[in-house]
């Protein structure tokens, strides 16, 4: 796990919290050789709103949990995608999925 000695978060939009993130991955190697975890916010999943702007401040405390609570104050959710680490607005491919099962015949 990659932890963080301190992270501070003082009303910074989506964007700034990323590269924050990103930064604080670049010198660890992971899985394949590949240096740092690669963070994406999907736009498109917020539709007209605007990314959230997140207050946040925590000591010794590791990446994954900074993205959990992140995501809870901005209302997103996250999940892995091609070995990005996507973020989008909570919900989306639960919508996804209940669409699709609303268009399956009933099971008898």
């Amino acid at each position: 796990r990659i932890r963080m000695a301190e992270v501070v978060f003082n009303e910074a939009p989506m964007p700034a919290v990323l590269v924050r993130l990103q930064r604080a991955t670049a010198g660890v190697v992971s899985s394949g050789n590949r240096r740092g975890i690669d963070l994406a916010l999907n736009t498109r999943s917020l539709g007209d709103k605007k990314p959230p702007v997140i207050t946040f401040a925590a000591r010794d405390v590791s990446v994954l949990e900074v993205i959990r609570y992140v995501c809870a104050a901005g209302g997103l959710q996250y999940r892995i995608a091609d070995g990005v680490l996507v973020l989008e607005r909570a919900g989306t491919n639960a919508k996804k999925r209940a669409k699709n099962r609303s268009d399956r015949p009933a099971a008898r």
